[in-house]
């Protein structure tokens, strides 16, 4: 496999001496973990809503406050998950789906 650097980065990692393998490992393996806890709770939300119903609309109206306050937006990137493995993932949508 090969990746395109552009310039600027490229010249980044060098002039740092950083390990370029090593750091395109670890940004691969973020968002394949990443992308597997969206479609996780994608799975679970849609599972909910089966079990309990759609949100009413004061319902939604609260979650977005909720997001709001916590600084969530429902349309930005997810925050990294740091020191995070697929099998931690796997874990923690299994205890995620047993909460009621």
């Amino acid at each position: 496999m090969q990746i395109y650097l552009p310039a600027d980065l490229y010249e980044a990692v060098k002039e740092r001496h950083l390990p370029a393998s090593e750091l395109l490992q670890k940004a691969v393996r973020n968002e394949v973990l990443r992308r597997e806890v969206e479609a996780a709770s994608r799975r679970y939300t849609a599972e909910l809503a089966v079990e309990v119903g759609q949100p009413s609309p004061r319902q939604r109206t609260s979650g977005v406050r909720l997001r709001a306050r916590d600084g969530i937006s429902r349309l930005g990137p997810s925050p990294p998950l740091p020191h995070a493995s697929v099998a931690n993932t796997s874990r923690l949508c299994r205890v995620g789906t047993r909460l009621s």
